[in-house]
């Protein structure tokens, strides 16, 4: 019995179901040297969105975790046309994220734990950027992305417990590598508030940043933005 509640202790399941409403920037690189720059702010994006979620969570057993998260995404936006045909684009990106790793804790002590990981992201993205009218002669540009990509990624996550409620937490990777995307990036920093030993409540932010060259079109995607979110543990 004693064996099996020290086993209990050890081995432990968290569920974090949050939601990110963000700045979005992208500009993609046609064939021919234009660029279709797009801005979106969090307004314009609950205007624009279509579906979304976002899930994370740990498998946790002593020293080792399993890291996982997903997020999907699909809006449209609008935007100004780089280049020599400037005029007004529209921008669809529906975009999908699934992400596994391994971690192990680095250090863990008095409430402060260091863990590194790593692993793969899957990286799905659509993007069709159309010129809407613009140039002397009304010139039109269409560049499309539409590729699915592995990245391997490395990380930090680390964790300070401030009293016996709050707690500081966040993690940044870096992947890619020129494997999938040229460089990947995603870093998310926060406060957790416990509102029972099963449950609690996070807030942060979030920016993540994905560079890929294609065969017809480059693609440099930023987005950012306040995270809410809800964990559970069992």
């Amino acid at each position: 019995m004693t064996a099996g509640a020290a086993m209990a202790q050890e081995y432990q399941n968290s569920l974090t179901l949050y939601g990110l409403v963000p700045w979005v920037d992208t500009e993609v690189t046609g064939s021919g040297g234009n660029s279709a720059n797009s801005s979106a702010k969090p307004g314009d994006i609950i205007d624009a969105l279509d579906c979304t979620y976002m899930v994370a969570g740990e498998s946790r057993f002593g020293k080792f975790s399993l890291l996982y998260d997903a997020i999907y995404t699909d809006l449209g936006e609008s935007g100004t046309l780089g280049g020599p045909f400037a005029g007004q684009t529209t921008v669809d990106v529906k975009m999908q994220l699934a992400s596994a790793a391994l971690g192990y804790a680095l250090y863990e002590e008095d409430g402060k734990l260091l863990q590194g990981y790593g692993g793969i992201r899957v990286v799905d993205v659509r993007t069709d950027v159309g010129l809407v009218g613009g140039g002397p002669v009304g010139a039109g540009f269409d560049a499309r992305i539409d590729k699915t990509w592995v990245d391997p990624m490395i990380g930090l996550r680390g964790r300070i417990e401030l009293n016996e409620k709050v707690s500081l937490g966040g993690f940044a990777s870096i992947g890619g590598f020129g494997a999938g995307s040229d460089i990947s990036y995603d870093i998310f920093g926060g406060l957790e508030y416990a509102l029972s030993d099963r449950f609690s409540a996070n807030a942060g932010f979030r920016y993540m940043r994905f560079d890929y060259d294609g065969d017809t079109a480059d693609l440099e995607l930023e987005m950012y933005g306040p995270v809410i979110g809800i964990t559970l543990r069992f």
